[in-house]
């Protein structure tokens, strides 16, 4: 504007990070200025769902769920959690969390099958965060060599159990 001053609107991730900027400027005239400060990109309160690389299909896990409040007051608020390709238990409801401070739920997630669960956090009016989980197969891999010469036709059939899941 013409007192100097200029506004950005910037993106930032919001878990507790300082930021630093830099901003150059110069007038059509020439004049040139520039200003540095920084700031804390966080949200006044947060959650974040505390997952493990991966599980193996039937693994049941007790997840930690922390719940962070950064401003100067108490603050209550309702917990939501939802699981997809798994079973969640627990964990969710009316949470209050004491001031510069945090708290830490615990939800059971169980791996139904192999392939990927993704789970669900939520801080209502304030927050939401998505994970995702690999789920291997039981079992181990298991593999078969036989020799022969290559101009040979061959084909291979693999039976495996009923009802098991050929993933």
């Amino acid at each position: 504007d013409d007192a100097g001053n200029a506004t950005v609107p910037v993106r930032v991730p919001d878990r507790l990070t300082s930021w630093r900027v830099l901003a150059l400027a110069h007038s059509r005239e020439g004049a040139q200025g520039g200003a540095t400060t920084q700031f804390i990109g966080t949200l006044p309160t947060y959650v974040d769902l505390v997952v493990p690389k991966f599980l193996v299909n039937a693994d049941e896990v007790k997840l930690p769920i922390q719940i962070i409040n950064t401003t100067e007051a108490a603050v209550t608020s309702q917990l939501s959690l939802d699981a997809k390709n798994g079973t969640l238990a627990g964990g969710g409801g009316t949470k209050t969390v004491p001031a510069q401070s945090g708290i830490v739920e615990y939800a059971t997630l169980k791996a139904e099958k192999a392939g990927t669960i993704t789970v669900f956090g939520g801080l209502a009016g304030s927050d939401a965060v998505q994970r995702t989980i690999e789920v291997r197969p039981s079992g181990r891999p298991e593999s078969v060599t036989r020799t022969g010469t290559l101009a040979e036709p061959r084909t291979l059939t693999i039976e495996g159990p009923a009802e098991s899941d050929p993933t």
